[in-house]
């Protein structure tokens, strides 16, 4: 059964994989266009803020569960965590709310009420949980790309990707709820599908397909965006222990970073259009190669990516992530090349030089992170960061130094985007 599974999961991230690669190449060339005026940011309709109200109510769940399990299983979680494991179910009965909500319902109020609490409540709302995040990332960097996920093939496909994978892992943890669990996942894509749709409704305006809409323009709301963008994917691997793993009693250590985490996802979303209304100009070229390529691997990688999250062991998954790296890599360098006046040699300079700085900065971490006991996703996210922010700045100096990629007529006017 295990192996089956598994040759599930590696299917669905090959099959992602080729999916996404033809649809954009399709699409590269012919792109998506919306009719009507463009709209104005709402902030309330915003994926980063849907994230937030998904997490606030998976939270509230687990008070619930924490309750539940206090009033009418005496706080003994061992029926449950012996399907999962231990990593599952570490709880905090002294939690606010918790013991309230105990003596309020009852064991037989409990047993009733707050049930399902357990397992089949996140059933509901992981999928969304997941999607929003990645969607939040994906308009940091590029409204474009998050308009074409929304109104093109490539979102639907995510979300049933998505929804596979997960079903695939409830299986692999097969209990006694595991039945219900899979009916409720598959009505999580049914409701989550059509509010996709309705999101892109409310995204108008210009191409789909990425062409500079929404992205940041400057060095300095480039880098805000960075750090947006690792406390977003840090805020959600705290909260996905936090809330999918049942383990409550982990936020209080993790309150300080989660709370830091969401505070700089949240300034992100918030000053990186204000500082980018400030800069008329066109990005620098570090910039621009920044966001181009943080664009295409943010669309290709989209409808795999759970796939290969849960397929890491696997070696065609790891082939699946590696190709798309390189594709997205390539092909947003080369669009980022193609910008009139460009100096190219310059241009291969700065690319080279930043490459190797970031490069530099990973090995140099290599030891601390191999000791620092973080999980693999976290020891990644850190690594990604690490190579991203010196390749930007190295990148950037030679460009404040006079040894940018831009034509002469570009360098005349200065250059006041640092």
């Amino acid at each position: 059964m295990a192996s089956s599974l598994g040759h599930v999961i590696v299917t669905t991230a090959l099959a992602g994989t080729l999916v996404s690669a033809v649809l954009l190449g399709v699409f590269a060339w012919r792109p998506l266009r919306v009719r009507g005026p463009a709209r104005p940011p709402s902030l309330l309709w915003h994926p980063w803020t849907l994230f937030l109200v998904t997490s606030a109510l998976a939270l509230a769940n687990q008070v619930a569960l924490n309750a539940w399990l206090l009033a009418a299983r005496h706080g003994d979680p061992s029926f449950i965590r012996r399907y999962v494991g231990a990593a599952y179910f570490h709880l905090d009965f002294d939690f606010p709310g918790v013991r309230a909500l105990a003596e309020a319902f009852g064991p037989e109020g409990a047993e009733r009420w707050l049930s399902p609490s357990l397992l089949r409540v996140n059933a509901l709302l992981e999928l969304p949980f997941a999607l929003f995040a990645y969607l939040a990332i994906t308009r940091l960097f590029d409204r474009a790309a998050y308009r074409f996920l929304l109104r093109g093939p490539l979102g639907i496909l995510g979300a049933a990707s998505f929804t596979v994978i997960l079903c695939v892992i409830e299986v692999l943890l097969r209990n006694p709820w595991t039945d219900q669990d899979l009916v409720l996942r598959v009505v999580a894509f049914v409701l989550v599908a059509p509010a996709l749709g309705a999101l892109g409704r409310r995204e108008r305006g210009a191409p789909c397909f990425p062409e500079e809409d929404g992205r940041p323009r400057s060095f300095a709301s480039l880098l805000l965006a960075l750090g947006g963008a690792a406390a977003m994917a840090g805020s959600l691997l705290l909260l996905y222990d936090v809330t999918l793993l049942y383990n409550l009693g982990h936020l209080r250590r993790f309150l300080p970073p989660l709370l830091g985490g969401l505070a700089l996802g949240t300034a992100a979303v918030l000053l990186v259009p204000v500082l980018d209304a400030r800069q008329p100009r066109r990005p620098p070229p570090s910039v621009a190669a920044m966001t181009s390529v943080a664009s295409l691997f943010a669309l290709a990688f989209f409808v795999p990516s759970l796939a290969i999250r849960y397929g890491l062991s696997r070696p065609l998954c790891q082939g699946c992530g590696f190709a798309l790296l390189v594709g997205a890599v390539l092909a947003g360098l080369g669009r980022a090349a193609r910008a009139p006046g460009l100096r190219r040699a310059r241009w291969g300079l700065g690319l080279l030089l930043g490459t190797l700085g970031g490069l530099g900065a990973v090995v140099l971490a290599h030891p601390f992170l191999t000791r620092s006991g973080l999980i693999a996703e976290a020891v990644l996210l850190a690594r990604v960061a690490l190579f991203l922010g010196p390749w930007l700045v190295t990148w950037r100096v030679l460009e404040a130094l006079g040894l940018d990629a831009r034509g002469a007529a570009e360098q005349g006017r200065g250059s006041d985007d640092s």
